[in-house]
């Protein structure tokens, strides 16, 4: 039998760090690249994302 409320859950939790990820990655390139901070959080929300 399926969980609902666990997947509900689950879902929620991937769009929050799906969200993070596009709200973090919104400059341009050249910003990106040059801010290692940015990336980190970046990748460690699609992670997380994956992960979930």
């Amino acid at each position: 039998m399926v969980d609902r409320d666990l997947i509900v859950s689950k879902a929620g939790a991937v769009k929050k760090h799906v969200d993070r990820a596009i709200k973090k990655s919104q400059v341009d390139v050249d910003s990106f690249r040059n801010d290692r901070d940015r990336q980190d959080i970046v990748l460690f929300n699609l992670q997380m994302a994956v992960q979930t």
